[in-house]
């Protein structure tokens, strides 16, 4: 059986997850080598409004793992038309679709979902794990 390979116009209709919405995103399926600032270069030439910035995820990957990352945006809206831009988005030379979603808050003590804003900037803003948006 032989893997299905995809590419930038597929598919044509993108369904989008639905979710809490919110100022970040949660992304997906990246490359493992992929770098904050590429990733941040990438979203950044797709002319998306309202993008500040992403952080990397640091988890050391075991084979066949994904690289995972949040993204974030001035406001609500800026960060639905990344999701409508970035879910299913093919990296060139990827060829595996990104899976994107709202970014989740924590659960709450009543089983609710809370405001969630958990993209905090603690390391020095020179690691290869951020990239601030021009």
């Amino acid at each position: 059986q032989s893997p299905l390979l995809y590419s930038p116009q597929q598919p044509q209709h993108k369904p989008v997850p639905r979710g809490v919405i919110s100022t970040q995103l949660y992304i997906d399926k990246l490359p493992p080598n992929i770098t904050a600032q590429q990733l941040g270069k990438l979203i950044e030439s797709m002319g998306l409004p309202g993008f500040c910035g992403v952080k990397l995820g640091s988890k050391n990957l075991l084979p066949g793992e994904f690289r995972t990352a949040q993204a974030r945006f001035v406001d609500a809206p800026s960060a639905s038309a990344g999701l409508e831009a970035l879910h299913h988005y093919v990296i060139p030379g990827w060829n595996i679709p990104l899976s994107v979603n709202f970014l989740r808050g924590p659960k709450k003590k009543n089983g609710t979902n809370g405001h969630h804003n958990n993209m905090h900037y603690r390391e020095p803003r020179n690691s290869n794990i951020f990239y601030d948006a021009k």
